[in-house]
């Protein structure tokens, strides 16, 4: 049994932005800004992408990266992405799982394997990356100014693990960690203007050597 699987979740279908994990940002399709973080792992012992969609599948080899065939059950909107991990999981057995979601391009600066020290550290039992969001509904905080609001953690979708226990039990397990991560990793593709922007983003910190 492997210590690390990192999964790429890619199914074909998309509601808000269709076709959204083969939409083009900086020239390349957006799996494969995953799969390059993925690739560049040195934690992750496996990398493997789970899709039923022919045309990611056909992509992805051409990256040489293994496909884990997902039924079509799986692919839908009302499958949940835990679904999606233990068939994951059961195809290739392993102790953790590293999810990295296509809607997540920015994983420079191995962000990847500090995530998984700090699991390890944390002795967690799953994790997720994000950040303290501080926006309310309106009137619930009246005259506070926003840097004074305490906020609540809201995941980004950049890095997530879970243990095997916590998979197969639809948990966090005993000991989830939160990790707060700089605002570029905060950002998720899932419209055409988050595309666009993140785009912009991806190319300001290229030039910067970020």
């Amino acid at each position: 049994m492997i210590k690390y699987l990192g999964v790429i979740p890619a199914k074909g279908y998309s509601h808000r932005l269709p076709r959204k994990n083969l939409q083009s940002i900086l020239g390349k399709p957006l799996i494969y800004w995953s799969i390059k973080a993925g690739m560049e792992s040195k934690k992750i012992d496996k990398l493997v992408v789970s899709t039923e969609d022919s045309t990611i599948k056909e992509i992805v080899g051409l990256y040489g990266v293994e496909v884990i065939d997902r039924p079509k059950k799986l692919a839908s909107n009302r499958a949940s992405l835990n679904s999606v991990l233990k068939h994951a999981v059961e195809t290739i057995p392993a102790e953790n799982v590293v999810v990295l979601r296509p809607t997540s391009p920015i994983r420079i600066n191995n962000i990847i394997d500090y995530a998984i020290n700090y699991y390890e550290a944390n002795k967690g039992t799953s994790l997720m990356t994000g950040f303290m969001n501080k926006e309310y509904e309106w009137f619930t905080h009246p005259g506070q100014n926003s840097q004074y609001v305490k906020g609540w953690f809201q995941g980004d979708g950049c890095v997530d693990i879970q243990n095997r226990e916590s998979v197969m039990s639809d948990s966090w397990g005993k000991n989830p960690v939160k990790m707060i991560v700089p605002e570029m990793y905060n950002y998720e593709v899932d419209t055409k203007l988050q595309l666009v922007m993140i785009g912009k983003l991806m190319e300001y910190l290229e030039k910067e050597k970020c």
